[in-house]
């Protein structure tokens, strides 16, 4: 099992609270995930994200907020956003 340390953090906007377990328990083995609520008033993502994924229901200031981080759009459902955070995953080790 890879140690905590090595997995890139990534945040994932805008999702369900059942989505974001269906969500952890796919991708939790390669990347530390951070869930923000599309609700929340102000978007600040932790110190450590390395990655942004933001589900088609999330507003313009969650993507501002994310300023210089790489970011993905996902228009589809929970495979997709399950697709880019492994791809991303798989990258970032090298």
């Amino acid at each position: 099992m890879e140690d905590r340390t090595t997995k890139p953090r990534v945040a994932v906007v805008g999702l369900l609270p059942d989505q974001n377990r269906v969500v952890e328990e796919r991708c939790g083995r390669v990347a530390r995930l951070a869930f923000i609520p599309s609700s929340r008033t102000s978007t600040q993502y932790p110190p450590s994200v390395e990655f942004v994924v933001l589900s088609r229901f999330t507003s313009h200031r969650s993507s501002v907020a994310a300023g210089e981080l790489p970011r993905h759009f996902c228009r589809g459902g929970l495979s997709e956003i399950c697709g880019v955070i492994t791809e991303f995953a798989g990258r970032s080790r090298g």
